[in-house]
């Protein structure tokens, strides 16, 4: 009679298991698209609600690090004519530290004060009105960019300043790695750790897919 009623126990607990679910969202952000392939083993979550909390997050990185939004963090920063220093948020700090620690390690090629020289040759919003620019145009240029020298961030005291008035800073190449990591935290909280995370190519995995495979990235 017990070997009885633990096998319908048993029975009864395997039938209530549900198998897990693979939620699969996506949508519009900082200029381009995201993709969420996330794994639900409780089988409980609701999908409008997971992707709440990632738009939330987007939302909250696209404020501080989005050149296309006026009134974002850098747009602000960029738009202040003083080399006094200013406030920043921790996020902000963060990323820019990562960024003076790329730009360390790439001796300077990588740098997110050249928006002065991408925007001169052509390759940023505004088409160049001549394919090579004079000599003068790209010296002025060249006074404001270098962001070892041309930004001083005290992470301590939360605060970047710049040496000149007209420096700027570009996240594009950076902000959309943070935005993929703070997306993985965001699903880190609803206890999902098998996903895949796409901001416009950037990308994070962690675990495996609904096949119980390593994640498998196509490179077009």
């Amino acid at each position: 009679m017990f070997r009885i009623a633990l096998f319908a126990l048993v029975a009864l607990v395997a039938a209530c298991k549900k198998d897990p679910v693979t939620l699969s969202f996506g949508g519009e952000t900082m200029g381009t698209t995201y993709n969420v392939v996330a794994i639900d083993p409780s089988a409980k979550l609701n999908a409008d609600d997971v992707q709440a909390a990632v738009e939330a997050t987007l939302t909250k990185v696209n404020a501080g690090m989005s050149n296309w939004d006026p009134n974002s963090e850098v747009s602000l920063f960029n738009a202040a004519q003083t080399s006094e220093p200013q406030s920043v948020t921790p996020e902000f700090a963060k990323v820019m530290a990562a960024a003076n620690e790329v730009h360390r390690l790439s001796e300077g090629q990588f740098d997110v004060t050249l928006g002065p020289l991408i925007e001169l040759w052509g390759f940023g919003a505004r088409n160049s009105e001549s394919p090579i620019p004079p000599d003068d145009a790209i010296k002025a240029a060249l006074d404001v960019v270098g962001q070892a020298k041309v930004l001083t961030l005290d992470a301590d005291a939360g605060t970047l300043s710049k040496t000149y008035e007209d420096t700027s800073i570009y996240l594009a190449a950076i902000a959309k790695g943070y935005g993929v990591d703070e997306v993985a935290a965001t699903l880190a909280k609803f206890e999902m750790t098998d996903y895949l995370v796409d901001i416009g190519g950037d990308l994070v995995t962690s675990g495996n897919n609904a096949e119980g495979e390593p994640w498998r990235i196509g490179i077009e």
